[in-house]
């Protein structure tokens, strides 16, 4: 269970990064907010650094207008054939492919491929199946794979010339191979998930994590590298516009 100033903490990080996109505060503003957030040392503090921040004119108003009345609920559609399986490959080749943060389904049976490259997966996101199998394989790259605590595991590696940290305990040298287990201390398992894993000139670890153990600043350097990539993209976008509207204002030369 997180504490009540990772809490406050991820309150604050998402109500800053709202303000930003809203356009109420500066990326400055933004970027000395989530500093002030991630070393706050209570929640009060984190109420505090919200209450204190800049609002708009524009937020002001928008606070006087009435409140609209809730529309009429619509019932879920039916899922189509076949959706809702989830991912099953995660891949990279000679690339980054980062799979955690927003809620995600991971499928029965995935696949987890890094070649060259780098590769992270956070399970403690997403939705596991009752029993799922994932397989491995890293091939002069780097991997990362984190486990919520409340999942059993059973991880099989062999390692060709590479290095393994699977669930604490490592498996290195020219060859080797290794297997180990996890059960959860408390009640029943979330989850059950079987690890095959093979590693060629590469790293792989295999961690164990509860939720609260997200770092608040990994999740403040995520939000500010969001937005910064909006405003790069905005920039972008009217970049392009006034291309066009240039092209368009120059008289063409006559030959």
């Amino acid at each position: 269970m997180e504490s009540p100033l990772v809490v406050a903490q991820r309150a604050a990080i998402q109500e800053a990064r709202a303000r930003y996109e809203r356009g109420e505060i500066s990326v400055d503003v933004f970027r000395a907010t989530l500093d002030a957030i991630t070393e706050a040392p209570d929640a009060g503090t984190c109420e505090a650094i919200i209450a204190e921040m800049p609002r708009s004119p524009l937020a002001v108003l928008a606070a006087l207008e009435p409140t609209p009345q809730p529309a009429t609920p619509v019932p879920p559609a039916a899922p189509a054939l076949g959706a809702g399986r989830g991912v099953s490959r995660i891949s990279a080749f000679m690339g980054e492919t980062k799979r955690a943060g927003r809620p995600w389904t991971l499928a029965p049976d995935a696949r987890v491929s890094c070649v060259m490259g780098e590769v992270n997966v956070d399970l403690r996101s997403a939705r596991l199946p009752s029993q799922a199998a994932l397989r491995v394989n890293v091939t002069m790259g780097e991997t990362r794979i984190i486990v919520p605590r409340g999942v059993r595991v059973f991880a099989r590696t062999g390692v060709i010339m590479g290095e393994a940290t699977v669930l604490g305990e490592t498996i290195s040298g020219m060859i080797a191979r290794g297997e180990e287990e996890h059960d959860p201390p408390d009640g029943a398992p979330l989850a059950e998930l079987t690890i095959d894993a093979r590693v060629i000139m590469g790293e792989l670890r295999i961690v164990l994590a509860d939720s609260s153990d997200i770092s608040i600043a990994e999740l403040a350097r995520e939000a500010l590298r969001a937005a910064l990539a909006g405003v790069r993209d905005g920039l972008a976008a009217g970049g392009s516009q006034r291309a066009a509207l240039n092209a368009e204002t120059i008289p063409a030369t006559e030959e």
